[in-house]
């Protein structure tokens, strides 16, 4: 007798107990393509891109519109470039390694140094007010061509 169906739903059953657990947990936690609502579509984590590239973002759950009003399940992608991700509940920073789309753009261009860079996308409020990194942040890493 196979009983495929009964082990799956055992696996979700599990995962779904695992993932209610963490519900109080206040250390920090790395987001995953897994659970994110947000994610990188291009480049693909491990890419390697030249100087200036484009990135698509995209997020399933939250809707994706300019910055300003503040709204629920609502908010703008931010890329941030060799910095760690933003605690939920705190302000992304405006710099040169925040990058904010607060028009609601889903893509754009990075013009990056040589080398190895690691972007993180997070979604925040529209008062930028970020979103938690493990449900709404996505982490993949990049190489940039160097000049030859």
């Amino acid at each position: 007798m196979i009983c495929y169906p009964r082990a799956r739903v055992a696996v979700f059953l599990a995962a779904a107990i695992l993932v209610g657990c963490q519900g109080g947990q206040t250390e920090a936690v790395e987001a995953t393509e897994t659970t994110s609502l947000a994610r990188f579509v291009a480049p693909e984590d491990g890419a390697t891109v030249p100087g200036t590239f484009t990135v698509e973002m995209a997020a399933d759950g939250v809707t994706i519109e300019p910055a300003g009003e503040i709204r629920e399940n609502a908010g703008h992608f931010h890329v941030i470039v060799d910095a760690p991700f933003v605690a939920a509940g705190q302000v992304i920073p405006t710099d040169d390694d925040h990058l904010h789309f607060g028009t609601g753009a889903t893509s754009a261009e990075l013009t990056l140094p040589p080398g190895e860079h690691t972007l993180r996308l997070q979604v925040a409020n529209g008062a930028h007010i970020a979103f938690d990194a493990a449900t709404h942040g996505h982490e993949i890493v990049v190489t940039v061509e160097g000049d030859d």
